[in-house]
Parts: structure tokens; sequence; C-alpha cells
């Protein structure tokens, strides 16, 4: 059994770093995954070395509130990998990411050129990819006031084209939760004040469990 934590939006808060390093004692996942805003542009030495000294895989990628050095700093960090534009398999799970994400009103996009990254990666990901990002497709998990979808439509249509086992995002603060696009499903792991994340367990590299984490 391999157990991921899947978390998003920290930025760099103390009391949201230290609320995450009890529930890994808690749950005792093999693997961490950080869906993006990880820090609040600065400290982002700190925080790395706070996830770092977890003692377990990192895996990263940018949000909207990191700057492109979070991803750099990662290679003086044993335990944190950078998951930008690339396919890594940790504990024989796939794993696919791609950061950044430009907030505009009820609309988010990956990054100005989002279409042509999306299919720089297409090829990376298969039924069996997690996929990471940090903004949800649209239509899943991305309500807005409870209103308005602020999801992105290419990242949809590529997840319909490509149907990744499961995708990881936040950026959403307000609607995180799981639902289903196709056979994909789809966790919004932001942490609220709700909750703390997910825990997703495979078997075997077979998807087993979701749970939400208050």
């Amino acid at each position: 059994m391999i157990r991921v934590y899947a978390v998003a939006d920290l930025h760099g808060k103390q009391e949201r770093i230290e609320h995450l390093r009890s529930n890994l004692s808690e749950f005792k996942p093999d693997l961490l995954v950080l869906a993006g805003d990880i820090t609040n542009f600065i400290r982002a030495g700190a925080t790395l070395t706070a996830l770092n000294s977890f003692g377990l895989p990192v895996l990263i990628i940018r949000g909207n509130s990191d700057l492109k050095h979070v991803e750099r700093h990662c290679r003086f960090f044993a335990n944190c990998h950078s998951l930008q534009g690339v396919r890594r398999v940790c504990h024989t799970i796939p794993f696919v990411g791609l950061g950044g994400t430009w907030p505009l009103p009820f609309h988010s996009r990956i990054a100005l050129n989002e279409n042509t990254l999306l299919k720089k990666i297409s090829s990376l990901i298969n039924h069996q990819t997690v996929l990471v990002t940090h903004t949800p497709p649209r239509k899943a998990q991305d309500l807005v006031m409870g209103r308005f979808h602020a999801g992105s439509r290419n990242l949809r249509r590529l997840i319909e084209i490509r149907q990744p086992d499961v995708l990881i995002c936040g950026h959403i603060h307000e609607d995180s939760g799981m639902t289903m696009v196709g056979r994909t499903h789809v966790v919004n792991c932001a942490f609220n004040q709700r909750g703390s994340g997910a825990l997703i367990r495979f078997q075997e590299g077979r998807l087993v469990g979701l749970k939400m984490i208050p």
C-alpha cells in the first residue's frame, strides 16, 4: 500500500506547515505532493527547509504565489523535487506536473502559453498517471463564491482526452474536495478552514482510496 498526502496553498504559513507536520505523523504517508502556492512570494528557502525536514519525498509545482526560483531551489534539498514539465516515478506511481497559474476574473490559466505547455506534457500522461497542476480544470472543484467557475478550459480538454487516473490541484480555496471528470478523479486539496489536504492510497499502482483530511 502506497499512501500519498496531497495538499496545496500553504502560502508559507507556519501554522499550516505545523498542522501538516502533525498530519504526516498521524497518517504516515510514503510521499508528499505540493500542488502550488507553497510560499507567499518570499521565504522559499525557509519553507523548503521545513518540507525537507519531514524526511519523505516531496514533489512540488509552483502556484501563482510562488516565484520561479522555488523550482531551482529544490535541487539544494535532498527530499524536494520539482515536477515542472516532467514525468517522475515515485514508489511505482508515475507523476507529471505543470506549475504556475494566471488568475483572471472567474477564469484561470496555467500560463499565457498554456495550450502549448499542455501539448508538450500530453504524451507523458496515460491512464495510470497522477497529474499535478495548481489550477483545477473548468467545472471541477473550481467554484468561486459558490457561483462562478474559474478553472482552466484547456486543462479540462486535456484530461478529457488523456484521462489520467488522478488530477491533484488547489488554487480555488473555497472549493476543496473531490469529483470525477470522465475516468479522472479530480482532487482539489487546497488548505482552508475545513481541511488540510487529501490522503490518496494506491495498491500495486492502482487507486484504491481517496480521503479529504480535516
